[in-house]
């Protein structure tokens, strides 16, 4: 089979980008055809044997949406799917490019965040609140400091725009032949967002092959960041959790960028913390596999609601354990107790006494780290891949039969 997958970028940006990296590689090794749409103005590299991948200007727009619609019709017609896989598209294809999309071949998704379900990009938390939102995108989302949204300039007209390309997203993703999600949460997200359960699939991500761990790790204990630097990711809340360790020894790294990078170091050199903290900017795959490998503990103490959290589970694979807030999809793979610790959501204290136990007790570590090793063994990329070649099948038979009547 042909399969059209569209993302906003392509390379080493994030873990939708890993993940459709990764699908690729093994589509093209089961003898399918993926092939690639992805925006000229991001990171567009040939991270997987994919011998095709076409740039396109983003168009979210009136006017952006008919410059991009005929470069698009030529891709169609020149590489014609037999499906059309979405993936991060909000600002990059528009729902009228989608519609026209559905006019050539059956469309599904997979949500891999809560952009679209959230105008306040990608945070769902009540900032009146500080807890996470679980109301339906809708009048709550101009209630309890939520608007202006996030991200967002902060004229009424920019949250305006927000707003209602979500509500359109959401209204096509109700139209689109299937929607995969990683996490009973997502599943539930959307099910209250108004996607019905006939078409909503929940299909947990999987890990790379070369997320193994080492036999023995050696000098300080290294605690870990990894992801984002965001506010919404909690890197406030990490170096606040390093600071109520500082008696003990330990060595810090964060790996990853973002636009909180400057404030990150800024925290960082006012709790006194910039002599043990590493900050490794963007890391290619096989450095963090390095970096989670040689890790005592990775933190992640994720303020939003994640959609799955993959991340913490490729630290598993590598077999160090991971403590992290109850935030979204993430219990349903990190066991309290067994793989890492989960603690309240935003719960500091709970968290620094979590990673003071791990970092005193290196026996209790490499128990849960090898127990962390077997649990993740289970996210198995061939099953998923198997199901993924399934619901292609299903949806161009289903394309089929309705053409035909």
């Amino acid at each position: 089979m042909k399969i059209l997958h569209i993302n906003e970028h392509y390379g080493n940006v994030g873990g939708a980008e890993r993940y459709l990296s990764e699908i690729c590689s093994a589509q093209v090794k089961r003898g399918e055809d993926p092939v690639i749409v992805a925006s000229s103005e991001g990171a567009i590299h040939n991270a997987a044997p994919s011998p095709r991948v076409y740039p396109l200007t983003p168009s979210f727009g009136l006017r952006s949406t008919r410059r991009a619609a005929a470069p698009l019709k030529r891709i169609l017609h020149a590489e014609r799917p037999d499906v059309v896989h979405l993936h991060n598209i909000q600002y990059f294809v528009g729902p009228l490019l989608v519609r026209m999309l559905q006019s050539h071949a059956p469309v599904i998704q997979t949500v891999h965040d809560t952009r679209v379900i959230c105008p306040r990009w990608l945070s769902k938390i009540i900032p009146s609140r500080t807890s996470p939102c679980e109301y339906p995108m809708g009048s709550h989302c101009f209630r309890h400091g939520c608007y202006p949204f996030h991200g967002m300039p902060t004229s009424a007209t920019g949250s305006l725009q927000k707003f209602l390309l979500v509500g359109w997203e959401l209204a096509l993703l109700r139209r689109l032949d299937r929607v995969l999600v990683p996490s009973t949460y997502m599943h539930e997200q959307l099910r209250i967002n108004g996607i019905s359960a006939q078409r909503l699939e929940k299909m947990p991500l999987f890990l790379p092959a070369n997320f193994t761990p080492l036999d023995k790790r050696t000098g300080t204990p290294r605690v870990v960041f990894a992801g984002r630097i965001d506010e919404s990711k909690g890197i406030r809340q990490f170096f606040d959790c390093l600071a109520r360790l500082s008696t003990l020894a330990w060595k810090a790294q964060v790996a990853g960028s973002g636009p909180f990078l400057a404030e990150a170091k800024a925290i960082a050199k006012q709790h006194g913390l910039m002599e043990r903290v590493e900050f490794l900017g963007q890391l290619p795959v096989d450095a963090l596999v390095h970096v989670f490998r040689s890790a005592r503990v990775v933190v992640m103490p994720s303020l939003m609601p994640e959609s799955f959290g993959l991340t913490g589970l490729e630290a598993l694979a590598c077999g160090t354990p991971v403590v992290a807030f109850d935030s979204g999809g993430i219990t349903e793979w990190l066991n309290d107790g067994v793989t890492g610790f989960v603690v309240p959501w935003g719960d500091v204290y709970a968290l620094a006494a979590r990673v003071r136990q791990l970092l005193e007790d290196s026996p209790l570590a490499e128990k849960l780290g090898r127990q962390s090793q077997q649990h993740a063994r289970q996210f198995d990329r061939e099953r998923h891949v198997n199901r993924l070649l399934e619901i292609y099948a299903e949806v161009a038979a289903a394309r089929r039969r309705s053409v035909a009547r």
